[in-house]
Formats: structure tokens, sequence, C-alpha cells
């Protein structure tokens, strides 16, 4: 019949129980730990924590310990994180000279997308089909397809991007849009629609070049 088979007591107290699987728990250890916390095995292939009177509980079992850690996990589907009345975090932490990644891939390759910290250097990386895209260097400077970004005017802090036509675009909704790029023989500055440029130190206008030039 559904019940207990077995139960754990202490002085007299019982601290844990092993049940048949219909009764809902199968197996539940709680109230000898000096936390007052417990673990519990549902019939419904759960593991959950348990308060120190056998209740589940919320945020009272740590699962391995900082000098004594457990080697991979290995999951089918989900992990997430949740902390309601404060923060929420992710630590990966290697040696000094070590790289944190964070892989993101498919059956075909697992690592095809990735983000990465390198501890030598101090570099934070972004890669996409398998290939660096992005990195941010430790003076805070950003490379896009270019592994070194730097200023050869001694800015301090610069977007650099390295290809063979290489720049930006910026489009207002429903507004104007304006590129500025380089090519191999020359550097230019477009307008790709209707409007003029208008030049404006300290927001106050100084000079406009209109559609007509």
């Amino acid at each position: 019949t559904d019940g207990d088979i077995i139960e754990f007591a202490k002085d007299g107290t019982t601290v844990g129980n092993i049940a048949s699987g219909s009764s809902g728990n199968v197996f539940k250890w709680y109230g000898a730990f000096a936390s007052g916390a417990g673990l519990g095995v549902y019939s419904n292939v759960s593991i959950r924590p348990l308060s120190n009177t056998g209740g589940t509980a919320d945020g009272t079992v740590t699962l391995g310990h900082s000098t004594q850690r457990f080697k991979d996990l290995y999951l089918s589907s989900s992990a997430k994180i949740t902390n309601s009345s404060g923060n929420a975090s992710v630590e990966l932490t290697s040696s000094t000279s070590g790289t944190s990644f964070i892989n993101m891939g498919d059956t075909g390759d697992a690592d095809i997308g990735q983000i990465s910290y390198v501890n030598n250097g101090n570099s934070m990386r972004f890669t996409t089909n398998a290939s660096e895209r992005m990195r941010i260097d430790s003076g805070g400077n950003v490379g896009i397809g270019v592994s070194s970004p730097a200023s050869d005017a001694g800015v301090s802090k610069i977007v650099e991007i390295e290809a063979a036509t290489a720049g930006f675009k910026a489009t207002a909704t429903g507004g104007s849009s304006m590129e500025v790029y380089s090519a191999s023989t020359a550097s230019y500055v477009d307008t790709t629609t209707n409007h003029p440029i208008i030049f404006r130190p300290n927001k106050s206008e100084a000079m406009r070049i209109d559609s007509s030039g």
C-alpha cells in the first residue's frame, strides 16, 4: 500500500523516509542537518530542496562546495536562475591565463557561436559561424573584424572596423539615412536619402551641405 516503507528518526523525531512512488515522494531526508534543510526525490522525477520539517522549500540547498565541486553537468533542456528578491548571476572562473567560454551551437557544431573572456590580456570576444567577429580589448576599444583595435590619432576609446569596405550606417525610422565608410582607395560620408548633412558643433548649426552639394 501507499506510505512509508522505511522511516528515519533522530532522538525520536522523524528526519526522513523512503516511500512508495505513488505516495508522491520516493525519498526524503531533512531535519538532521545543522542548516535545517533537506532534500527530496519525488515520483514525478524531480529533486527538490526541503525545509527542516520535510516540506518543499525555496533556496535551502547548495549543490557542491567551493572546494568540493562536481566535474560536469549535462542537461537535455534548460537551466533557469531566478531570484525574485535580488540579483541573479552566472559565474565562470578560469585560471589567470585561462579563458571562460559560453558556447552556443547545434548538434553539428557545439560552439559555432561563442562568447569568451580571455584572462591573458583581458579581452572579450564574440564568435558567429565559428569565426571571431568582434573583440573588446582591456582598454574598452571595440574591434569588428580586427583583433587589436587601436587609434592612429591617439583617441582613447575607438570602434575599429576592418573589411574590404568597412563602415557604419545610421537610419532614422521613416527618415534620413547616413553612411560613413572606407574602401580601398578613398573614404566616404554619404546620405542615402534626399537629406542634407548638417555640422553642429556644440549643437549649433555651423555648416550645411544640401542634396545639390
